[in-house]
């Protein structure tokens, strides 16, 4: 199974239900799996991100940050990327967020922070072997 996990960290006014790259995705990729929680989702729905993680064979992971807030649950799925990230292809991070950050280090090169839609639609393409965008 190829996951697409979309994750918003934003302030409870902030919080979107339509994200253009899963709209995209869905699109272009329809194989893929997608599943989206934000920082104010509850514990079991971070736990179901975890168990689709655990399920994956590729997995590509886009977080969107639109303003400092708390990360919530999100913390404990990136402590878990980071220490069984065998799946995971990428980590691209849009926005700034310094505590995503340092915790994505150890993921090294597949970590890509300033990631643009562009360079999202690129990574989503190479990570589940497709064409490049052109």
């Amino acid at each position: 199974m190829e996951t697409l996990i979309h994750i918003e960290v934003a302030s409870i006014h902030d919080t979107t239900y339509s994200h253009d790259i899963l709209q995209w995705v869905k699109q272009e990729l329809p194989k893929v799996v997608t599943f989206d929680f934000d920082n104010f989702s509850e514990p079991s729905i971070c736990d179901y991100a975890i168990d689709l993680l655990k399920q994956s064979r590729k997995v590509g992971i886009i977080i969107h940050v639109k303003n400092d807030q708390p990360l919530g649950t999100i913390r404990k799925f990136i402590d878990f990327v980071v220490r069984k990230n065998d799946a995971v292809y990428f980590l691209a991070l849009q926005g700034d967020q310094k505590i995503i950050e340092k915790m994505a280090k150890p993921l090294g090169q597949r970590f890509h922070k300033n990631a643009d839609f562009k360079l999202q639609k690129e990574l989503l393409l190479s990570s589940f072997n497709h064409q490049s965008v052109a």
